[in-house]
């Protein structure tokens, strides 16, 4: 009786200890890239010039086929050799990154922070290899967005003041960055909708900011990477994962706070990269075009204009309207289609399965139901319980012998 009481508890310890060699494993493992060194170099000011990738070639560590896949820099023949991915990042300016998924654009992300090291090539900041400063100190100077934010179960004024972690303002009082905190969340376009908050930024946000909105977590993510006043920032999809109403605050506050630094964008909605001083197209881990918005339009064969075609396309297919017309409008324009919107003239709504569905439901916003079709409005009508079950049991009417059947036996089965 007493082994057998014992074997449980024995049989979990077993698959304790050998799960906890995998972790310790990891635990000791020594990192290439050590994020708490002390080495390297660390100016007073971040060095004025640009931000390039020089000849890098990528593949991600981990051994067998992965470290065979070169995600940037690889050669589109699949031939031996090849230069590498060429990039630079102009200072002061702001440089969008499009292309398809997979094409390598978080990787550049990754590359610029240091979370990896390019297997050939450099990334360098005015001339000097990134991997010759300290680690802690470049991340410093970095404002990082990325598409979904994390907060923690802390307050908003914690919550924000995190991003001076590493930074000269780490251990100033809390009434100093207090200061600091509301400064960044004026220019992130948060302060308005905190002071409505029941304790403004002493407000605990709730596990993983569940208390708030997508857009309001997101604006509190921008305040805590500009808090520190960063030289360079990076927008990794920062406005995909909110809807079109926060999306344009969101984006608002991204168009301020980019003015006057380095700042890289990576976007899937061409929309929010039409006003970028320069815009990158990545294709395979290669650079396919660069220039201006207007510039990479003009070709109606390249890159840029047959992304934005296609998504122009998925867009109309989806029902979504926004800034998709706009864009839509200027490639016509570009392939010499001659489009004809006059001011006077009103513009016909496309009739999508989500406004049928809401007619359907009576729900439709005013104006809808009379563009809805009439025979679509006739089928909306109300109906009692009653009614509604006669209606089910003659539609069913083939059933009724099986149901007979069933009623008979549950009748046997009570006696």
């Amino acid at each position: 009786m007493a082994f057998g009481a014992i074997a449980p508890p024995i049989q979990l310890m077993s698959k304790a200890a050998s799960a906890s060699a995998r972790m310790f494993e990891v635990i000791d493992r020594t990192p290439s890239i050590d994020s708490l060194s002390t080495e390297g170099l660390q100016p007073e000011n971040l060095p004025s010039g640009d931000l390039e990738f020089k000849n890098v070639k990528f593949a991600y560590p981990g051994g067998g086929e992965r470290e065979r896949v070169v995600v940037l820099g690889g050669d589109p023949d699949d031939t031996q050799g090849g230069e590498g991915m060429s990039l630079s990042f102009p200072e002061g300016k702001t440089t969008a990154i499009v292309g398809r998924s997979g094409s390598g654009k978080s990787t550049i992300v990754g590359l610029i922070e240091r979370w990896y090291d390019p297997g050939m090539g450099s990334v360098s900041i005015a001339g000097i290899d990134i991997k010759d400063l300290n680690i802690r100190w470049w991340r410093g100077k970095i404002g990082l967005v990325m598409q979904e934010p994390f907060l923690f179960n802390e307050s908003v004024f914690k919550n924000v003041a995190y991003g001076l972690t590493g930074t000269e303002w780490e251990h100033i009082s809390d009434e100093e960055k207090l200061v600091m905190v509301k400064e960044a969340c004026v220019e992130a376009n948060a302060a308005s909708f905190i002071e409505e908050l029941p304790d403004t930024y002493e407000t605990k946000v709730g596990e993983q900011g569940i208390k708030l909105s997508g857009g309001q977590k997101q604006r509190i993510a921008i305040a805590r990477s500009i808090i520190s006043r960063p030289p360079i920032l990076i927008l990794d999809e920062a406005t995909s994962a909110i809807d079109p109403r926060n999306e344009r605050i969101v984006q608002e506050a991204l168009d301020r706070i980019s003015k006057g630094r380095t700042t890289i964008t990576i976007a899937h909605r061409l929309s929010t990269v039409r006003k970028a001083d320069r815009i990158v197209v990545i294709g395979a881990g290669n650079v396919l075009e660069v220039g201006t918005h207007e510039e990479l339009l003009a070709n109606p064969d390249g890159a840029y204009t047959r992304l934005v075609r296609g998504q122009t396309l998925l867009m109309q297919e989806a029902g979504d309207v926004g800034g998709e017309e706009e864009i839509e409008g200027e490639v016509a324009k570009a392939e010499g289609v001659a489009i004809e919107t006059a001011q006077g003239s009103a513009l016909e709504k496309t009739t999508t399965w989500r406004s049928r569905l809401s007619v359907a439901r009576g729900k439709a916003p005013v104006g809808d139901e009379e563009a809805a079709p009439v025979a679509e409005r006739e089928k909306v009508k109300v109906m009692g319980i009653l009614r509604s079950v006669r209606l089910i049991c003659w539609e069913q009417r083939h059933l009724w012998p099986i149901y007979l059947m069933g009623f008979i036996a549950c009748l046997g089965g009570g006696e």
